[in-house]
């Protein structure tokens, strides 16, 4: 895509995500280069209020505010030479308003140091398929730390499924979820497929229900687990909330992954924290584990989120918990460094990541059936 359709592009992406109308992830994936656009829009949301400031303050008319604060960006803080090319007057007077406005040098030297992760698709591939690329193994097998720079939409192998793109925290519910052998697996918000094809790849032997409200998303869903070349999944575009006894083979779920929508806090931690949508999505986030604790058959459920807020997490937990005594957590992967926020009982017990465990934001809680006596 050409640079000038991809700043446009940048721009409507924006604009959707700042007016809730999709999530970062969602508008991501419904491109053809998800990682790069997500890397942009994410740099772009952590320096939202300074660029606004900056667009704003422009003397000139401005057809877009959106495709503006994208190459207010990119003069600034990307790729210069690609700004620059075709919009010079632009680029002079956003380096007036910038310092006119006397913003803190700190801002514009802010960089995103999360390192890229890559997860082997051991359903196609091995090591062999990324032999050329400098990468460190992490806590979990087949997931690797990038140590370059890397154009991945120009990687065949990278197009060809042999590996995808995923944060090393979105890759913790599977490793932890653990489903045993010939198990019955469900992924209850399974869009857009990162961690349902993690789960195919880790229990080839089990069957795995990838369940999809977004009739958009849920084509995204589809799309990934072709890619993947997985043939234990079966998808559903339904409301996992809606799912009853009827669908008999998915209430027999032995082992359930629930990521429901969030703030996404933990992806654009510079978002303004509104008070109001965090209600509406910690009463989802109740409803839907509740739900999967309801299943009569589930011996463990792990629940995250890509959020930094206690609303959504250990407050969201200690309520489920306190509904359902017939469960309890157990210590996720009991080397993690980082842990719940402190005044629960089970702090010790759940998983926060953040850029000091070189992650996104993200928290993970492990459910257990408690053994019958």
């Amino acid at each position: 895509m050409e640079t000038k359709k991809f700043y446009e592009r940048c721009g409507r992406m924006l604009r959707d995500v700042k007016e809730k109308r999709m999530g970062i992830k969602t508008a991501c994936y419904k491109t053809e280069m998800p990682t790069k656009y997500m890397a942009v829009l994410s740099s772009i949301l952590r320096r939202f209020d300074v660029l606004s400031r900056i667009v704003n303050a422009l003397d000139f008319e401005i057809r877009s505010k959106w495709h503006a604060i994208v190459l207010c960006y990119e003069i600034l803080y990307g790729n210069k030479r690609e700004a620059t090319q075709f919009n010079k007057k632009l680029t002079k007077k956003v380096k007036e308003v910038y310092k006119s406005l006397g913003i803190v040098e700190k801002e514009k030297k802010q960089e995103d140091t999360t390192p890229a992760y890559l997860r082997i698709n051991t359903i196609k591939a091995d090591e062999s398929a990324i032999s050329s690329l400098a990468i460190e193994r992490t806590i979990i097998p087949n997931v690797y730390k990038v140590l370059e720079k890397v154009n991945w939409s120009k990687l065949k192998s990278y197009q060809d499924g042999l590996f995808f793109i995923q944060d090393l925290s979105s890759c913790l519910p599977a490793y932890v979820l653990k489903p045993a052998k010939n198990s019955i697996v469900v992924d209850a918000c399974s869009a857009p497929g990162n961690k349902t094809t993690h789960l195919a790849m880790l229990s080839p032997t089990s069957t795995i229900y990838a369940v999809e409200k977004d009739t958009e998303r849920y084509k995204i869903l589809r799309e990934m687990i072709e890619k993947s070349g997985a043939d234990n999944v079966i998808t559903m575009n339904a409301d996992f909330l809606g799912i009853n006894k009827e669908a008999e083979e998915v209430f027999q779920a032995e082992y359930i992954l629930v990521d429901p929508s969030c703030s996404g806090s933990g992806i654009h931690p510079g978002e303004e924290k509104d008070h109001e949508r965090l209600n509406k999505l910690s009463a989802f986030q109740v409803k839907i584990l509740l739900k999967t604790l309801s299943y009569p058959k589930v011996k463990k459920v792990v629940y995250s989120t890509c959020s930094i807020y206690e609303e959504e997490n250990e407050a969201v937990v200690k309520q489920v918990l306190d509904a359902c005594p017939g469960f309890v957590l157990e210590k996720a992967l009991p080397l993690w460094n980082m842990r719940g926020v402190e005044g629960y009982e089970f702090s010790e017990n759940v998983i926060r990541c953040n850029e000091e465990t070189g992650t996104k934001g993200f928290f993970l809680a492990s459910f257990v059936r408690k053994a019958e006596e």
